[in-house]
């Protein structure tokens, strides 16, 4: 649903302003089935997702965890050109029955070069250029160093022993953007 509902996200129910978030954000409802089959509306994001002026390049997407106990709010982006660099984060969020409340459980973040043998290859023809007088053992050693490092695939996970604990209203995906 596009933003401009009557609800009031919680930071600023304690002023108690009116607040209709500035279009084209996206709110983000949770909706959860009762006992009885009845479905009932429990909290919502405005947070969560990104607005439709974000580029081609960036693709943002909700889906159920594999073990079906929870979800999973993916955000993809990448640069342009042999050297730049992609990333996929994940934000995991599970039920918590005790107090009723979806928190934030895990989160992950893939990164890497869109292309590691062109980066590679460029950064390597920038180090012949600059350093004429290499041997082609000294090339050939850091030719190696370089395919480690351009073809290596970073993930960082996080868990609330990382960052607390943060209820789904709560979440902020541009505090993991800095």
């Amino acid at each position: 649903m596009w933003g401009g509902s009557t609800n009031i996200p919680e930071e600023k129910e304690e002023k108690n302003e009116s607040y209709t978030p500035p279009e084209p954000e996206l709110r983000v409802d949770l909706i959860m089935r009762q006992k009885n089959n009845k479905l009932i509306y429990h909290s919502s994001n405005y947070y969560l997702l990104a607005n439709k002026e974000w580029d081609s390049y960036r693709n943002d997407s909700i889906r159920l965890s594999p073990n079906e106990d929870g979800f999973i709010t993916s955000y993809s982006f990448s640069g342009y050109g042999p050297l730049s660099i992609y990333s996929n984060l994940e934000f995991h969020f599970q039920y918590s029955k005790e107090s009723n409340n979806w928190y934030l459980v895990k989160t992950v973040d893939m990164s890497g070069y869109n292309s590691p043998a062109a980066a590679m290859g460029i950064k390597l023809g920038q180090a012949k250029e600059d350093n004429p007088e290499y041997t082609q053992a000294q090339l050939d050693s850091l030719e190696a160093v370089m395919s480690k490092k351009f073809n290596k695939e970073e993930i960082i996970t996080e868990t609330p022993k990382d960052f607390g604990s943060i209820p789904f209203p709560k979440f902020r995906k541009s505090h993991y953007f800095q």
